[in-house]
């Protein structure tokens, strides 16, 4: 869209510039009110189109500029909702790693699917935003840690499904580091 502004721009600019060049019922010396044809440039077709061209692409980058601005806004938005779920994922993972001797093993497959189905699942659906609004620098070091977090929930989630106990609260604590980087790193870098 900004090229179509900036091209509508240059291109006016040229046509208006030749019209003006090219002008034949300008005289040379100015009239005895000092003008120098200023009626017979403004009747000119090719003078008009380009003003016209001139004018479009002052209004479609103002265009651009405010729709750049709102998604902006929107993006860092999704930045804090990102923040968010990262803050719930550990202070979820917390609560399991506080509570490893009064969680049953049954319930703590599900613990890890709720953890995995709702703040999990919108960090990786928003990913995006980090991209568009930091880069993608940011976003690998953000991610890196975030996967890693994902890939030792995964892990434990299937432990605790399979009946290992340990290893299943091993992982939680194992991920819980990677997480807590990741939002530090989001904070660090978006900042």
């Amino acid at each position: 869209m900004i090229y179509l502004a900036w091209t509508l721009l240059m291109g006016g600019m040229v046509i208006a510039s030749l019209a003006v060049a090219y002008v034949e019922d300008a005289p040379d010396s100015p009239a005895p009110d000092g003008s120098y044809g200023l009626p017979a440039l403004l009747i000119n077709p090719y003078f008009l189109l380009g003003m016209g061209m001139i004018l479009l692409g002052i209004i479609v980058n103002r265009w651009h500029s405010s729709s750049q601005a709102k998604t902006n806004s929107a993006k860092h938005s999704s930045l804090g909702k990102i923040q968010q779920n990262l803050q719930s994922i550990i202070a979820d993972l917390g609560k399991i790693k506080d509570q490893r001797s009064s969680i049953e093993l049954k319930e703590f497959p599900a613990q890890i699917e709720n953890i995995q189905e709702n703040a999990i699942f919108e960090i990786v659906e928003s990913r995006e935003a980090i991209i568009a609004t930091l880069g993608y620098g940011p976003y690998g070091t953000i991610m890196s840690d975030f996967a890693t977090g994902e890939r030792f929930i995964a892990r434990s989630w299937s432990a605790g499904v399979d009946g290992y106990d340990d290893e299943a609260f091993d992982y939680v604590e194992k991920s819980l580091p990677f997480f807590e980087n990741a939002a530090k790193n989001l904070t660090d870098l978006s900042a």
